[in-house]
């Protein structure tokens, strides 16, 4: 399976999901200052688990930024 890779933006891990991938993060896990096409999330052991079950490779940051691609 392949990862997608988180990359370091400032405290934030920063991710570009594909939209079909997007619409499976689970909005129990969003915090303040989300829209349409960026949510954000804390690093909590539940929230990294679920980023790495949509194939998501995450990084050792303060917070994780997921973006919707094209």
């Amino acid at each position: 399976m392949s990862h997608i890779i988180m990359r370091a933006d400032g405290y934030y891990g920063k991710v570009t999901l594909p939209p079909s991938v997007f619409k499976r993060l689970d909005n129990r896990y969003f915090i303040s200052g989300c829209t349409d096409t960026t949510k954000f999330m804390c690093t909590n052991p539940d929230e990294t688990r679920h980023l790495m079950s949509l194939g998501v490779k995450p990084i050792l940051c303060d917070w994780y930024k997921i973006v919707m691609g094209d």
